[in-house]
């Protein structure tokens, strides 16, 4: 049988064949990964505070004060006494006009702004009747609220036919105001329907008209307040001072049992804003939790476990969102409280469970999708997220420590962790060849010698077989 040679290369022949596949197959795939992989695009930002361009009417509010009747509150007589027409005529005045008209009309206090201005307790109990029916907002402590017969104590019901408000008495915020007073409101309009939950001890806010001043009980006795007639009631937040932070209202938290049912307004609970000052201010001394990949599931699992201790971790980031305070406390001022707005990072260990980090500091604004990043939270409780198809899903809720620190694996330009992989099993494969080859090549050399030794032995007795008798010897 004739060996084609052109077909079927001889046995040296066989590992450079291979040598050329493997080559073949790793070009292949590095070029085929090279475009499959995604190049690093920004992590998408999202704003859900961003303010809207309201059209403001700069014409002052106009309260009528003149056809409001006798009022009385710079005499001892006049703090204690109620002026039940100039009540009746100023609440008909307030009820009419309506709260939008209010939140943007000019102020006839403060020149070039607009909508309720800040009460200022020293000024206003030195000239009460320059702040006299201008719109203010008051935020402070609810100290007591209860319903309140309007046709009873005064004879009078509102111009919609209402006769039963909410009246009660709340402390101004010093830091805000000035000054540490008590304030009586009385609601004139209808809020039943986004009415807060009013709970003696609560932050609120409350926006409305300033009535006088008047004799109320305070901390240590009768004391001077303001009365107002209130348009609106809110929900406001205030982070304790540092000496008044009490981590320990972190046992009271609730967790999220489904995430369908999770609310995302995490500040109807007082804990968060202990928690926030206590980042605010330095979270130290603190213990820390080192956790990888998939160890991250644990804070879903057993959350009173981790509440309150920083959880070290390296993730990758997915969605970065800037929020307003103001978003989720309605009308909120800057006086309210040091933070008008907050960001979320959602960041994953596990490529499954996104983890939700809130930061009082805007995050690295050059984040990639492909970045890794460290950092260090603070874990809150676990809360309901909402992806982008509508999915809810359970997911943890940190605070952030210190700021993320982004982590670039191969170095800013080089290779991606495919390419690289595919670079080492190309070496190994080289590798692999010329070990095979050097032995190919071994025991190719001994199959020749051993086959020129066969022949050599098989050509001695055949050839004297040919030649015969050697000449000179005698026959038979």
């Amino acid at each position: 049988m004739i060996r084609n040679k052109m077909f079927l290369p001889n046995r040296g022949m066989g590992p450079i064949v291979f040598l050329v596949v493997v080559l073949a197959v790793m070009i292949g795939a590095l070029l085929l990964s090279s475009g499959l992989i995604e190049e690093d695009q920004p992590v998408p930002r999202e704003d859900r505070g961003a303010s809207t361009t309201i059209s403001l009417d700069t014409s002052p509010f106009d309260p009528k004060v003149a056809d409001w009747g006798a009022l009385d509150d710079r005499t001892e007589l006049g703090l204690q006494s109620t002026p039940v027409a100039a009540f009746r005529k100023a609440a008909e005045i307030v009820a009419l006009m309506p709260w939008g008209r209010m939140k943007d009309c000019g102020n006839s206090v403060r020149d070039g702004q607009f909508g309720f201005a800040t009460l200022d307790a020293e000024t206003i109990l030195a000239n009460p009747g320059a702040w006299r029916g201008v719109p203010v907002e008051v935020v402070g402590k609810l100290v007591e609220v209860a319903d309140f017969d309007l046709f009873d104590a005064y004879d009078m019901k509102l111009p919609d036919g209402r006769y039963e408000v909410k009246q009660g008495v709340m402390r101004l915020r010093e830091r805000a105001h000035g000054e540490d007073l008590p304030v009586r409101f009385t609601l004139i309009d209808d809020q039943t329907e986004d009415l807060p939950l009013l709970v003696p001890g609560t932050e609120v806010k409350i926006q409305g008209v300033f009535f006088k001043l008047h004799a109320l009980d305070g901390k240590e006795g009768p004391e001077t307040g303001c009365w107002l007639l209130a348009k609106r009631i809110f929900r406001s937040f205030d982070l304790p001072a540092e000496d008044a932070i009490d981590l320990g209202m972190l046992d009271y938290v609730r967790d999220a049992e489904l995430a369908a049912d999770a609310s995302r307004s995490v500040f109807d609970e007082p804990p968060i804003f202990h928690l926030l000052s206590r980042v605010y201010h330095g979270f130290r001394d603190a213990e820390v939790v080192p956790m990888k990949g998939k160890e991250t599931r644990a804070l879903l699992e057993r959350p009173k476990d981790f509440r309150g201790k920083v959880i070290k971790m390296q993730g990758r980031v997915i969605k970065i969102e800037r929020w307003s305070m103001a978003s989720w406390f309605p009308e909120l001022s800057p006086e309210d409280g040091p933070i008008s707005e907050f960001w979320i990072t959602y960041v994953t260990s596990d490529g499954y469970v996104p983890l939700a980090v809130m930061w009082l500091e805007e995050p690295e604004v050059d984040l990639t999708t492909n970045n890794q990043v460290n950092l260090e939270a603070v874990f809150y409780r676990v809360w309901g997220y909402y992806n982008a198809n509508g999915k809810a899903t359970k997911a943890p809720l940190l605070v952030g420590r210190y700021a993320i620190q982004p982590l670039r694996i191969g170095g800013e330009g080089g290779l991606d962790p495919v390419s690289v992989g595919i670079a080492v099993f190309v070496v190994l494969a080289l590798a692999l060849v010329f070990l095979v080859l050097r032995h190919d090549r071994k025991r190719r050399a001994l199959f020749e010698d051993t086959r020129r030794a066969r022949k050599q032995l098989g050509r001695g007795p055949l050839s004297e077989k040919i030649a015969g008798p050697e000449e000179g010897a005698e026959g038979p």
